[in-house]
């Protein structure tokens, strides 16, 4: 998860985050709000060539992806472009069959639960997977329907 508290972060840290995580993208959060998500590729594409140059100065800018504000930081890199704000979105007690159900018939790779704009969780398409191959009684019920 990537927080934005409106400091921003550096591009440092948000490399630290991809050589740390294989995660195919990242929940953007201000506070408890839900700002949008961002795939791996797109950040990386995006600062990459930065951080080189960083390395290069010797200088460390910070970047945000909350949106831009009158006056805004200028010295803050905005990314607010590279990230989904439009991601499906799923109440918390949305029944499990039923997400398994859009999993299969959207070839979804992710799927944010939020409550009144907060995140809440985050299911995978391999969570997905493990959960239909795992070996415990009640697999069947949520995968027969799909065969």
């Amino acid at each position: 998860m990537i927080h934005d508290d409106g400091q921003g972060c550096s591009l440092r840290e948000l490399d630290e985050l991809l050589s740390t995580h294989a995660f195919h993208g990242f929940p953007v959060v201000c506070g408890e709000q839900l700002l949008g998500f961002v795939t791996r590729d797109k950040l990386r594409q995006c600062i990459e060539p930065l951080v080189a140059e960083d390395a290069a100065s010797g200088n460390e800018r910070r970047c945000t992806f909350l949106p831009p504000r009158n006056g805004g930081a200028a010295d803050m890199l905005n990314l607010s472009s590279i990230f989904e704000e439009a991601v499906l979105q799923l109440r918390k007690d949305v029944p499990l069959e039923l997400v398994v159900n859009m999993f299969h018939k959207l070839n979804l790779r992710h799927v944010l639960f939020s409550q009144g704009g907060k995140l809440t969780g985050l299911v995978t398409k391999a969570d997905i997977t493990w959960l239909l191959t795992a070996h415990f009684s009640h697999t069947g019920a949520l995968s027969e329907k799909h065969r």
